[in-house]
Formats: structure tokens, sequence, C-alpha cells
């Protein structure tokens, strides 16, 4: 595509007027009534949409004598709203139609007496036309996000760098946005503009697919977009109603714009989302500084970085679940019926942004599981819909009732806490170690074979895996064990409760991260300097 901006500056008034003066079929017209045609062309005018994209898309063919047709075009009512056509039975022997204007039809004017010729013409005013036309990508003040749908094969406004992961559910690109090309900032430590598109996977059609079975494929790639969107949209006004802290949106992944692109040839449409470009992800994070600084003042820093982290997470997840009803019901207030879930939280999913002083800031990310319930739908909830990432997944998962609820997500959470912890007393290098002893074969019969990953064992009723109880054991031992990190610990302990009906939730969470956050501000001394176990 053509950058908005590039457009812009080689396709100038001066330029039209130009290219006016020249065309054969303004020959006859005064000086004074070109000057008027190429203002119009370029603005405007009360009744019609500026023209100058549609002269451009016609300069560009490869067919140079189209372009002398041009005031045919205006005639029938074209302008740059048509833009790009699109194909009413395939280009081969079909219509450019405006999708907008029925009028406006088969407008690629028959200059060739050769259908190939025909064809070629349609062809390359499509490609032109798509190459002048990718959208203004806008972001409005009000955190409100744009969804574009496209038609053809686009474009997108923007450069392909590189391809950053492929899951089952998405890839996602690294991506560039040129500052013509929208209305929003792109951060001020990103100075090549990076983005990241997360370009939702559908599964590809069979050769010999039925028409009920596209549109049923059609239909769920459509219900995997909204449910990603919502989520995503859902937690972010949670949080941004939060009267005391409107910060916590800052934990939550935002949403710039959304696209839908459908190919009129192919019949099939894809689904976009894009984001703030981040720094990394907490597991990139924890690899690339191995372990917390020798310094006595830096590590205090760190381990009061990572207890901001916690809470502002909790909060942010406490925003996704919308956990609200005993603070409301206490003021009176009726409890709203809308819940979310995220279902896949794990260290990839929480992303990390660093501002040009240094400082960082965990985000909540890629809802790609993410659900948005009623209290009286959840009972619905699929497992095999709504799993996550094996090794921080909860036990519940494993059982024979469906109910999936919001509490998911804080075993998840409590995961990933652990592993922070462990990061933090002993390096990237415990991690690694952890995982290798997490390694158990699983309980179940059926699974005897097989090593499991995960943190709990899947039993009746489910267990943590001795391994997790030794190992939060040797941390509460360990020489730089301090008070604040044996409260974290005990804390991440009732995230980890293997019953979900007795795990704490989304709003103790936060409430039990607070009470922690506070007394480390106002911490003496021996808070977090104590040391416990083998130094004792």
């Amino acid at each position: 595509f053509l950058p908005r901006g590039d457009f812009y500056r080689i396709f100038t008034p001066e330029v039209v007027l130009h290219i006016v003066i020249h065309l054969k079929c303004y020959m006859s017209e005064s000086d004074e009534r070109k000057r008027r045609l190429a203002q119009d062309i370029y603005f405007g005018e009360s009744q019609r949409a500026p023209c100058h994209k549609l002269l451009a898309a016609l300069i560009l063919m490869h067919h140079r004598e189209v372009v002398h047709h041009f005031a045919s075009f205006i005639q029938h009512g074209m302008n740059d709203d048509c833009l790009p056509l699109e194909p009413t039975s395939g280009v081969l022997g079909g219509k450019l139609v405006c999708r907008h204007r029925d009028h406006c039809r088969d407008l690629i004017i028959n200059h060739d007496t050769d259908e190939d010729s025909d064809e070629s013409a349609r062809e390359d005013f499509m490609k032109q036309c798509e190459s002048l036309t990718a959208p203004y990508t806008i972001w409005s003040e009000d955190d409100k996000h744009c969804h574009y749908i496209l038609y053809a094969k686009g474009p997108l406004p923007l450069k392909y760098i590189r391809s950053v992961s492929v899951g089952g559910f998405g890839e996602v690109s690294c991506v560039q946005l040129a500052d013509a090309d929208r209305s929003f900032f792109a951060g001020d430590n990103n100075p090549n503009k990076f983005f990241a598109l997360k370009k939702l996977l559908t599964e590809a059609p069979c050769p010999d697919e039925t028409a009920t079975s596209h549109k049923q494929r059609e239909a769920d790639s459509r219900i995997a977009f909204d449910l990603e969107l919502s989520s995503l949209l859902f937690a972010g006004s949670r949080a941004s109603k939060e009267v005391e802290d409107p910060n916590t949106k800052r934990h939550l992944l935002e949403v710039f714009a959304t696209y839908e692109i459908h190919d009129v040839l192919s019949n099939l449409t894809t689904y976009y989302f894009l984001f703030p470009w981040a720094n990394g992800n907490l597991k990139e994070f924890w690899e690339a500084k191995t372990r917390w600084n020798t310094s006595l003042t830096t590590r205090q820093d760190d381990l009061g970085w990572m207890i901001e982290q916690f809470f502002w997470l909790a909060k942010a997840l406490r925003s996704v679940h919308n956990d609200r009803d005993q603070t409301l019901s206490s003021r009176g207030i009726p409890s709203n019926s809308r819940y979310g879930r995220h279902g896949d939280i794990k260290p990839q999913n929480i992303l990390y942004f660093e501002d040009r002083d240094g400082r960082r800031t965990l985000v909540l990310g890629d809802f790609g599981l993410g659900r948005v319930n009623s209290k009286h739908s959840r009972s619905l909830i699929s497992p095999d819909s709504t799993r996550g990432t094996v090794t921080y997944q909860a036990p519940e998962f494993d059982n024979t009732d469906p109910l999936i609820s919001r509490k998911t997500d804080i075993f998840s959470l409590g995961c990933v806490f652990l592993e922070f912890v462990t990061w933090l007393l002993d390096g990237a290098d415990a991690l690694k170690v952890f995982e290798n002893q997490r390694m158990e074969p699983d309980a179940r019969p059926a699974y005897a074979a097989f090593s499991m990953d995960t943190f709990y064992v899947s039993c009746t009723p489910p267990k943590l895996k001795d391994s997790v109880k030794n190992w939060i054991q040797n941390l509460l031992d360990h020489l730089d064990c301090a008070e604040v990190v044996e409260n974290l610990l005990n804390l991440i302990e009732k995230m980890l409760e293997p019953d979900h009906a007795e795990r704490i939730g989304s709003q103790i969470l936060e409430s039990e991260l607070s009470k922690i956050r506070i007394t480390w501000k106002v911490r003496d001394e021996g808070y977090s300097t104590r040391q416990y176990g083998k130094g004792e």
C-alpha cells in the first residue's frame, strides 16, 4: 500500500492541476474551468466526495489510456468513497461494483475488444485502488477503538516487520504504522513506531467443503473474534470506571483497532487486532534478567516493584472478573450480572512495557480464551472450549463437572506469582529446576505413562503436587525470604487451593495484596530484610 503521508506529499493540488491540464477528456475546457475541476477533484464539492485517489489509481494502471476517460467515471457518479470496487462474480467476466452506490457499475471502460485485456484492466484497477485505500486508523480520546471492514484483500495500513509468535488461536506480528496513517501516539519509548498485530487463525477450508460447512466455519471465526473483543472491551470498561484507582487500565492490554477483511473471491473473512508494542513478555523478562541485583538497595527496589505489579495485576484481573459483589451489596447497590474470565494466564501472556526512564509496567494481555458470561449461564461453559495452557490450568479442568468459574484465573495467576518469587530469590535457572521437579507421572491410570508439567495431581479430590508444596516450603526457608516475601507466599498458597470452592476470589486477592503493599510502603527494616531458615 502507499502510505497516506507519501500519497499527500506526492499527489498535491498542484500535481492534480497539472494532470487535468494534460488529460484528453478536458482538452476543450478553458483554463479557468480546468482549475475549478482540479480543485473539485482534490477537495470534493458539496454533493460529491474527492476523486483524487480515483485519478491516482487510473494513472498507476499499466493501461495508460484509461486515465484519459476519467471524465466518464465522474459522470457515472464515481468518487473516492466508491473505492475499492469489488467484483460481482469473480474478476473473470464479472463487473466491478461500488459497494455503496448501486448505480456505479462496470466502470472500467472496455477500451479494447480483447476480453483478456478487459480482464487485465479490471485486475489492474482493483490492485491500484487497494494500494490507495488503506484506512486511516483512529483511536479516540475516550479509549473507544474503531472497527474497520475491508473488502478484496485490504490492505491494512501497515508495514510488516516480522512474525513474533504463532499459537493455536492466533499469529502475532510486529508491524509499523506511520504517523500519517493513525491518530494516536506510538508510545514515548517506541522510536520505530512498532505495534503488535494479532491475526486470528481459522481452520483452512477443505477442497470439498459444502456451503453449509463453509457458513459454519465463517460463523465460528466471527464468534472467536467477538469473544476475544468482548473480553477486552469488558475488562477495559470495568477498569475505566474504577473511581479510586483509574490507573488499573494501564495494566490491561489496550486494543487500538480491529479489522476484518472479506476476500470476495475466496469468500473468506480474516480478523485482526491492533495492540501497542510491548518490550516483551514476563517469561522473556525473567530470562533476560537472570536474577535480581546483589545490591541490597536495588534488591529492595526489585522486591517493591514485584509487590506493586502483583497488586495491579490482581486489580486488573478483578476488573476482568467484575468481582464487586461484596462491595456493591454493602452499599445497597445490586450486583452486576455480567462477569469476565481471562482463560489463559501465563508468563507469556503477561506483557511488560518500559518507558524512557526505565520504569516497567506489567500488563495482562492475550484474551484469546476470554469470555464474558452471565452468572446464570456459567454452568453451561464447556472445559474443552475454555482450556488454557496445561501447565498453568486449574484442577477443575480435569473434572467431569463442566463448571468453569473465574477462580480458574486465580489458580493460574498463583502459578505465575510463585514462579515470580522463585525468580526473585534464586534467578532464572531455578525456574527450570522447578519445572523439572513438577514433571511427575500423571496419577490417572489412562495417562500413567505421561509426565505432566502441572502444579496439581489430578485425583479426587485434587491436590497440589508434593514437589510444589516442597518448593514453597524451600522458599519460605530461603536465606533471603523476608517477612514480606513470606506473606506473599502464604497468599499464593491460598491462590493455589485445589478446591475451587475454597480458593480465594479476585476481590479478596486484591484486598490482601493491598495490605501487603501498604505495609511495605511504611515498612521497618526488618519487614524487607529479616532473614529466615538456615541463617538464623
